[in-house]
């Protein structure tokens, strides 16, 4: 449901619908006050679906992840490497906005007073951005109920790696309500490897 009011939001604001936004805003307000009485709907471990990337079809898109935006993204597909699979990112140049994030909303469980996140990346060819968002990696966000980040952070590559675990971590402020991941190249280009994503609220 709140996938669907996410879906409406984006409407809304591109129609300039104040009225229906507005609406939209106080409904999403409602469902994830019922959720958090509910003890947030969802565990405080293992909240992202297709976190490690072991579903799906090699060379496809992973299921359970969608674009950031509306360019989609046609550089991201699934790897199988021996037994394991993993979401590699084919960038020749920088894009603005075309990463990839959870398709389902994650909701804050209401007592959370921070957030652990991390990932697996290698990385090879980097070539960093100029303009934006230098170097690729992950973003994470916390967000209200209007959907406008309250607090966030960085897990970027700086440099070409092999596999290695990458962190960052914040704290929740009360009227933190979603937790958002932006994974990608953003503003960068080379070939990026993507698994094992974690996050734990605490």
């Amino acid at each position: 449901y709140l996938q669907t009011l996410a879906s409406l939001e984006t409407t809304a604001t591109k129609t300039n619908d104040a009225g229906l936004t507005k609406s939209i805003a106080e409904e999403k307000m409602r469902v994830i006050a019922l959720m958090d009485a509910a003890g947030g709907g969802q565990k405080h471990h293992n909240v992202v679906a297709n976190a490690d990337f072991s579903q799906g079809e090699p060379g496809k898109t992973p299921p359970a992840w969608k674009a950031e935006a509306e360019s989609p993204v046609t550089d991201a597909t699934l790897v199988a490497e021996g037994a394991e699979r993993f979401l590699r990112f084919r960038r020749l140049q920088a894009q603005r906005r075309t990463n990839l994030l959870p398709e389902k909303e994650i909701v804050i469980p209401a007592k959370a007073r921070s957030v652990e996140f991390s990932l697996k990346m290698r990385m090879k060819g980097l070539v960093p951005g100029k303009d934006y968002n230098t170097h690729p990696g992950a973003h994470v966000t916390a967000r209200d109920a209007r959907g406008e980040e309250v607090a966030g952070a960085w897990a970027e590559v700086k440099q070409d790696t092999t596999w290695k675990r990458f962190t960052a971590h914040f704290a929740l402020k009360p009227e933190a309500k979603t937790f958002q991941i932006a994974v990608g190249p953003f503003g960068a280009a080379g070939v990026l490897d993507v698994d094992a994503i974690k996050v734990e609220f605490k």
